[in-house]
């Protein structure tokens, strides 16, 4: 039993280090293509900090119409389904039953495009603008420069 546990305890350890080996490779892989790549290329290049920003634009913009699109053909399906059961030409086990469940639908994915909608909204031009409002969070209230204190 004890040699056992003891390799246990082995395997135990050796996964801990593999995966934190593995953590840190994909930190550093990613330091240096979403961090470091950027930095050169904005140093190198006039205007690249302009170009790199207009493109993570289009790209989150790009989400948010992929999103938007997957909802509207979910409603869609929604509203297929609840036309057929008023109509009458699904038998589903109970009308009201079939009613209840598209408007549930339709209310989860109209609730579902508001909030990860505007999520999205927010965070693309929040990333355009360098982040404003959580500049404006983590340095708290900025104190005015002398001379518009004295001024007012």
């Amino acid at each position: 039993r004890g040699s056992r546990a003891r390799e246990a305890s082995s395997q135990a350890i050796c996964c801990a280090m593999a995966m934190e080996i593995s953590v840190r490779l994909i930190a550093t892989l990613f330091g240096l293509v979403f961090r470091k790549l950027p930095e050169f290329l904005s140093a190198q290049i006039p205007h690249a900090h302009t170009v790199l920003s207009l493109m993570t634009l289009y790209v989150f913009l790009q989400a948010l119409c992929l999103f938007v699109f997957f909802v509207a053909s979910m409603l869609a399906a929604v509203s297929v389904r609840l036309g057929s059961a008023l109509v009458g030409e699904e038998v589903p086990a109970s009308a009201l039953e079939a009613l209840a469940k598209s408007i549930m639908y339709f209310c989860a994915a109209r609730t579902l495009l508001i909030v990860v909608g505007k999520s999205l909204w927010t965070i693309t031009w929040e990333m355009y603008r360098d982040f404003p409002t959580a500049r404006r969070m983590l340095l708290g209230p900025q104190r005015q420069p002398a001379a518009t204190a004295a001024s007012s």
